[in-house]
Protein backbone atom coordinates (compact mmCIF):
# COMPACT_ATOMS: atom_id res chain seq x y z
CA UNK A 1 0.00 0.00 0.00
CA UNK A 2 1.70 3.34 -1.05
CA UNK A 3 0.16 6.08 0.69
CA UNK A 4 0.87 9.80 -0.90
CA UNK A 5 3.19 12.62 0.89
CA UNK A 6 -0.44 14.68 1.97
CA UNK A 7 -2.08 11.32 3.96
CA UNK A 8 1.11 10.40 5.12
CA UNK A 9 1.19 14.26 6.83
CA UNK A 10 -2.31 13.96 8.05
CA UNK A 11 -1.39 10.57 10.14
CA UNK A 12 1.85 12.24 11.57
CA UNK A 13 -0.39 15.67 12.85
CA UNK A 14 -3.00 13.16 13.98
CA UNK A 15 -0.44 11.04 16.15
CA UNK A 16 0.83 14.15 17.49
CA UNK A 17 -2.17 16.14 18.21
CA UNK A 18 -3.52 12.24 20.17
CA UNK A 19 0.40 12.45 22.01
CA UNK A 20 -0.54 15.84 22.87
CA UNK A 21 -3.82 15.34 24.73
CA UNK A 22 -2.18 12.63 26.46
CA UNK A 23 0.72 14.35 27.75
CA UNK A 24 -1.90 17.31 28.63
CA UNK A 25 -4.36 15.24 30.69
CA UNK A 26 -1.53 13.49 32.32
CA UNK A 27 0.03 16.19 33.63
CA UNK A 28 -2.83 18.07 34.18
CA UNK A 29 -2.71 19.29 37.95
CA UNK A 30 -6.15 18.31 39.88
CA UNK A 31 -8.52 21.17 40.29
CA UNK A 32 -9.30 22.57 43.44
CA UNK A 33 -12.07 24.87 44.27
CA UNK A 34 -12.11 28.68 43.60
CA UNK A 35 -9.22 30.65 45.03
CA UNK A 36 -7.94 27.60 46.60
CA UNK A 37 -4.18 25.66 44.93
CA UNK A 38 -2.53 22.49 46.10
CA UNK A 39 0.45 23.67 48.61
CA UNK A 40 4.06 24.04 47.05
CA UNK A 41 6.25 21.12 47.41
CA UNK A 42 3.90 18.08 46.88
CA UNK A 43 0.71 16.86 48.17
CA UNK A 44 -2.56 16.75 46.68
CA UNK A 45 -4.09 18.87 49.94
CA UNK A 46 -5.73 22.46 49.15
CA UNK A 47 -4.54 25.42 50.93
CA UNK A 48 -6.04 29.14 50.43
CA UNK A 49 -4.17 30.88 48.01
CA UNK A 50 -5.70 34.18 47.99
CA UNK A 51 -8.18 36.10 50.74
CA UNK A 52 -8.40 34.83 54.04
CA UNK A 53 -6.46 31.74 55.03
CA UNK A 54 -9.25 29.26 55.76
CA UNK A 55 -7.35 25.64 56.67
CA UNK A 56 -4.45 25.09 59.41
CA UNK A 57 -2.85 21.75 60.93
CA UNK A 58 -5.14 19.74 63.07
CA UNK A 59 -3.94 21.08 66.64
CA UNK A 60 -2.19 18.58 69.34
CA UNK A 61 -4.20 16.42 71.42
CA UNK A 62 -7.78 16.69 69.90
CA UNK A 63 -10.10 14.09 70.92
CA UNK A 64 -13.42 13.95 69.03
CA UNK A 65 -16.49 13.69 71.23
CA UNK A 66 -18.85 11.29 71.70
CA UNK A 67 -22.81 11.81 72.72
CA UNK A 68 -21.79 10.64 76.08
CA UNK A 69 -18.31 12.49 75.78
CA UNK A 70 -17.71 13.91 79.58
CA UNK A 71 -15.52 17.10 79.96
CA UNK A 72 -15.92 18.32 76.09
CA UNK A 73 -14.93 22.44 76.51
CA UNK A 74 -17.68 24.84 76.49
CA UNK A 75 -16.80 26.06 72.90
CA UNK A 76 -17.01 22.50 71.52
CA UNK A 77 -20.15 20.99 69.76
CA UNK A 78 -21.58 17.53 71.60
CA UNK A 79 -23.02 15.66 68.68
CA UNK A 80 -26.97 15.29 68.99
CA UNK A 81 -26.50 11.69 66.97
CA UNK A 82 -23.52 9.39 66.25
CA UNK A 83 -24.40 6.59 63.78
CA UNK A 84 -22.37 4.43 61.94
CA UNK A 85 -21.91 5.70 58.49
CA UNK A 86 -20.63 3.56 55.51
CA UNK A 87 -20.43 0.01 55.93
CA UNK A 88 -17.11 -0.28 54.14
CA UNK A 89 -15.32 1.97 56.58
CA UNK A 90 -15.35 2.62 60.46
CA UNK A 91 -16.90 6.32 59.38
CA UNK A 92 -19.43 7.71 61.50
CA UNK A 93 -22.79 10.02 60.72
CA UNK A 94 -22.14 13.12 63.50
CA UNK A 95 -25.20 15.76 63.46
CA UNK A 96 -24.29 18.75 65.99
CA UNK A 97 -26.70 22.34 66.66
CA UNK A 98 -25.05 25.66 66.38
CA UNK A 99 -26.47 29.01 67.00
CA UNK A 100 -25.74 32.36 65.27
CA UNK A 101 -26.45 35.26 67.63
CA UNK A 102 -24.89 38.29 69.05
CA UNK A 103 -22.50 38.23 66.53
CA UNK A 104 -20.79 34.91 67.52
CA UNK A 105 -21.65 31.32 66.70
CA UNK A 106 -22.14 28.60 69.57
CA UNK A 107 -20.51 26.61 69.91
CA UNK A 108 -18.27 27.78 67.64
CA UNK A 109 -15.89 24.28 67.28
CA UNK A 110 -17.08 20.94 65.63
CA UNK A 111 -14.74 17.94 65.87
CA UNK A 112 -15.31 15.11 63.81
CA UNK A 113 -13.05 12.52 62.01
CA UNK A 114 -11.93 11.95 58.34
CA UNK A 115 -14.52 9.86 56.65
CA UNK A 116 -17.11 10.90 58.99
CA UNK A 117 -20.56 12.72 57.30
CA UNK A 118 -20.93 15.98 59.38
CA UNK A 119 -23.86 17.51 59.77
CA UNK A 120 -24.84 20.54 61.32
CA UNK A 121 -27.81 22.40 61.97
CA UNK A 122 -27.17 26.23 61.58
CA UNK A 123 -30.31 28.46 63.51
CA UNK A 124 -29.91 32.36 63.07
CA UNK A 125 -31.56 33.47 66.56
CA UNK A 126 -31.52 37.83 66.61
CA UNK A 127 -30.19 38.59 62.43
CA UNK A 128 -29.55 36.77 59.31
CA UNK A 129 -26.00 35.02 58.97
CA UNK A 130 -24.23 33.18 56.67
CA UNK A 131 -22.04 30.04 57.05
CA UNK A 132 -19.01 30.57 54.48
CA UNK A 133 -16.29 27.93 54.56
CA UNK A 134 -14.45 27.66 51.28
CA UNK A 135 -12.42 24.86 51.42
CA UNK A 136 -15.68 23.40 51.84
CA UNK A 137 -17.76 25.13 49.08
CA UNK A 138 -20.65 26.75 51.52
CA UNK A 139 -22.12 29.62 52.05
CA UNK A 140 -25.77 29.48 52.62
CA UNK A 141 -27.73 32.37 54.52
CA UNK A 142 -29.87 31.61 57.39
CA UNK A 143 -32.18 34.54 57.43
CA UNK A 144 -33.74 35.15 61.37
CA UNK A 145 -35.52 32.76 63.32
CA UNK A 146 -34.50 30.04 60.46
CA UNK A 147 -32.65 26.68 60.67
CA UNK A 148 -30.61 25.65 57.70
CA UNK A 149 -28.72 22.13 57.36
CA UNK A 150 -24.71 22.08 56.31
CA UNK A 151 -23.81 18.55 55.74
CA UNK A 152 -20.44 18.15 54.42
CA UNK A 153 -18.26 14.32 54.25
CA UNK A 154 -14.81 14.77 55.16
CA UNK A 155 -12.32 13.15 52.76
CA UNK A 156 -9.00 10.99 53.39
CA UNK A 157 -6.47 13.59 53.24
CA UNK A 158 -8.57 16.35 53.91
CA UNK A 159 -7.51 16.83 57.95
CA UNK A 160 -7.67 20.24 59.25
CA UNK A 161 -8.76 22.97 61.20
CA UNK A 162 -11.20 25.07 59.08
CA UNK A 163 -12.29 28.02 59.57
CA UNK A 164 -16.20 29.06 59.30
CA UNK A 165 -17.46 32.91 59.13
CA UNK A 166 -20.09 35.15 58.65
CA UNK A 167 -18.93 36.84 55.34
CA UNK A 168 -21.63 39.35 55.21
CA UNK A 169 -21.15 40.42 58.61
CA UNK A 170 -17.60 41.41 57.98
CA UNK A 171 -15.54 38.24 56.98
CA UNK A 172 -13.33 36.28 59.25
CA UNK A 173 -11.46 39.42 60.56
CA UNK A 174 -14.33 40.83 61.69
CA UNK A 175 -16.36 37.86 63.33
CA UNK A 176 -18.11 35.90 64.28
CA UNK A 177 -16.12 32.76 63.57
CA UNK A 178 -16.15 29.32 64.37
CA UNK A 179 -13.97 25.75 63.00
CA UNK A 180 -14.35 22.36 62.16
CA UNK A 181 -11.69 19.87 62.93
CA UNK A 182 -11.06 17.33 61.23
CA UNK A 183 -9.02 14.45 62.86
CA UNK A 184 -6.62 12.02 60.43
CA UNK A 185 -7.68 8.31 60.51
CA UNK A 186 -4.89 6.44 62.88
Amino acid sequence: MNLDKKTKIGIVVGVVIVILVLVFNLTKKPAYPPGVTPPSGGGNQPTQSTGPVTREPVPQNVAVPEMNSKNVPANVAKPDVVAPGNPTSNSSYRSFEIKAQDGKFTPDTVIANEEDTISILVTAVDKDYDFTQPDFGFKPIIKKGSTVKIQVTAPVGASGKFIFYCASCGGPSKGPIGYIIVVPKK
